[in-house]
């Protein structure tokens, strides 16, 4: 059993198995080499740029509006969720205590991941960071 120490909505601090949601805890990893993961596989190191754009055709809708996945990859369109023409490249996800994101901001052209120990908005968080980044 691989275990973590997570945060309940109490704040009380849980054990997380990563044994048991399958592909949400196979990967373990700090936001500092997510966003190098996301940047190398997006710029062709990882695999061709052609495969890269191959896994970003024929999205699929998700339950949350604006969002589309398919084959590993997510798309966040803003435009469908808040009126605003951005769009995010990468991957969110979680567990019950932890919750991650990991996005190319087409926008900007910045490389996020942010990573928490909470089962918070991550999507939330990476809005604000970036539009706080860009008052400056």
């Amino acid at each position: 059993m691989i275990s973590q120490k997570g945060h309940a909505a109490d704040g009380s601090a849980v054990d997380e198995d990563y044994s048991v949601p399958l592909g949400a805890g196979d990967i373990v990893s700090n936001a500092q080499d997510m966003a190098v993961l996301l940047f190398a596989l997006l710029n062709g190191t990882v695999i061709p740029k052609a495969t890269v754009a191959a896994r970003l055709q024929d999205l699929y809708p998700m339950p949350d509006k604006g969002m589309f996945y398919g084959r590993g990859m997510m798309v966040t369109d803003f435009m469908e969720i808040a009126g605003q023409p951005d769009q995010w490249v990468g991957h969110t996800g979680g567990t019950e205590t932890y919750r991650a994101l990991l996005i190319y901001d087409i926008k900007t052209k910045i490389f996020l991941a942010v990573s928490v120990n909470a089962h918070v908005s991550v999507e939330a968080i990476s809005r604000k960071l970036l539009s706080v980044a860009f008052q400056q």
